[in-house]
């Protein structure tokens, strides 16, 4: 990272929701992930908007990749949550099974994983999941 978490204008959950909105979701998407309602969201995005002094969203991507990032090299349990089709929940069980790729470091409290790595496991994984 180019500056210390400490440093950063926005609060971990501001974080985390910007960082889902620069991978390319939506807000809904994002909302549904995170289990908060679509006006919780909307507040959290204008939040963010103010305190980085931007208008967009395609400027909310490009600050969080010039600042904090760079987009798709990493990804984190509720990314992974996503990559898999699961929850959250789900996804922090998946994550302990042997076999899954290790954690390559961490962005604050939250471990990372190479965005390669779980998409090659997933496609196997997905490929060997029973039917239920």
């Amino acid at each position: 990272m180019s500056e210390d978490a400490s440093e950063s204008p926005l609060t971990p959950r501001e974080e985390e929701i910007l960082g889902l909105i620069a991978e390319g979701l939506t807000y809904w998407q994002v909302a549904d992930m995170l289990g908060i309602a679509s006006g919780v969201m909307r507040k959290h995005v204008q939040t963010i908007k103010k305190k980085l002094q931007l208008g967009r969203r395609s400027e909310l991507a490009r600050w969080y990749a010039s600042e904090r990032r760079a987009v798709g090299e990493t990804v984190r349990l509720i990314q992974i949550a996503a990559i898999l089709g699961v929850t959250h929940q789900r996804a922090s069980v998946i994550v302990r099974q042997p076999g899954f790729p290790k954690p390559v470091g961490r962005e604050g409290q939250n471990r990372v994983w190479t965005r390669r790595d779980v998409t090659a496991w997933a496609r196997k994984w997905r490929k060997e999941k029973p039917c239920r």
